[in-house]
């Protein structure tokens, strides 16, 4: 999930000129990528992405860790996606997928 982050970020993902296999390589096998904005990154961020990108699964957090990490405890609830995402996907273009995810959305239940 912490390239995720990185690519929603910096507009692409880490190593995007690379070619994928490349790219996948450093990935594994290096330092966790940083944002090239990192200028743009909050340090509640930073701390949320740290802990994502720690190399070793027994010590990355878990899903429910990032779900209490302070940083998402600033965000609204999962239905205030709901206005964003119509906004950005009118019923032109909206699918059965959309509104599967809008019905979703509305019964999350945050901690």
């Amino acid at each position: 999930m912490g390239i995720a982050v990185i690519e929603m970020i910096d507009g692409r993902p880490p190593y995007f000129t690379q070619n994928p296999y490349e790219a996948m390589h450093k990935i594994y096998d290096g330092l966790p990528p940083r944002p090239k904005a990192l200028h743009k990154v909050s340090s509640g961020l930073q701390g949320l992405l740290h802990s994502m990108l720690i190399r070793e699964p027994s010590q990355r957090a878990t899903a429910e860790d990032l779900l209490v990490h302070p940083f998402l405890q600033l965000a609204g609830p999962p239905e205030c996606m709901i206005p964003l995402l119509k906004k950005r996907y009118t019923p032109l273009t909206a699918t059965s997928c959309w509104e599967r995810t809008f019905s979703y959305l509305t019964q999350i239940k945050m901690p």
